[in-house]
């Protein structure tokens, strides 16, 4: 605890020195050092940021359902669908795919059902989307057809009428009270021999998540996803053992 400390006292000097210079620079030198000084000062932030994260025990990041419909009607998430995000939706979708082919696939958490849309739908018997959130199951309910079902329900109480051959956590676990008990109750509707798919965004907050999860399931595969922003995310496909 003591050496986190002294690592923020450090960081938080640092950017106190960068800000300093900026303000003994010449007039017109002064818009490109503050420039270049942002660029710096973002990735001192992310690791003072993720430093206060790493000393506590995992949080979730609580978000409630009237929240949810607000950022979604405003378009405040529409970025989802854009490149910066592709890369974790093509390794999911790549891992759907390949692990089952032709299978049955619950999304847990699908909001608009981005995923749904670069699935291939002819490579899937089954594909069910549920959320909690009224406007982005609304927005989703359009692609329903006779193998594709999106089901307004939070997924804490959601009981399935069926098993799957994969079940997709994607940047949803990290919003739920008590992670490992879902996903254990979803081991119950996992055909034998299926698979959880977990996406969660990289920073120390979520690295708890991660460390409870892999002391209680072996993980069959995993791929870490990095783009320019400094945004990462890590994709594990586990496999339950059967008792």
């Amino acid at each position: 605890m003591k050496h986190r400390f002294w690592q923020i006292v450090g960081l938080v000097l640092a950017v106190c020195l960068l800000s300093g210079s900026a303000r003994t620079n010449g007039v017109h030198r002064r818009s490109r050092t503050v420039a270049s000084i942002r660029k710096v000062a973002r990735p001192v932030a992310v690791t003072l940021r993720n430093c206060v994260w790493s000393m506590f025990p995992y949080r979730p990041d609580r978000v409630s359902r009237e929240q949810y419909d607000a950022l979604y009607s405003s378009g405040r998430l529409d970025y989802y669908k854009g490149v910066s995000e592709l890369g974790r939706y093509s390794v999911i979708v790549g891992y759907c795919h390949d692990l089952k082919p032709a299978g049955a696939l619950l999304d847990v958490g699908c909001g608009v059902g981005i995923l749904q849309e670069r699935l291939n739908s002819s490579n899937y018997s089954c594909y069910v989307g549920i959320d909690r959130s009224k406007e982005a199951i609304g927005r989703a309910a359009s692609r329903q057809d006779e193998k594709t079902l999106f089901v307004l329900v939070d997924v804490n109480v959601y009981l399935p009428t069926r098993k799957f051959d994969v079940i997709i956590f994607n940047e949803s676990l990290y919003h739920i009270e008590d992670p490992i008990s879902l996903v254990k109750r979803y081991e119950n509707y996992l055909n034998d021999n299926g698979h959880f798919v977990i996406s969660i965004c990289d920073s120390e907050k979520t690295k708890a998540l991660w460390k409870m999860l892999d002391a209680v399931y072996p993980i069959q595969d995993e791929v870490q996803i990095r783009h320019k922003s400094l945004l990462s995310w890590t994709v594990k496909v586990i496999t339950p053992l059967k008792a």
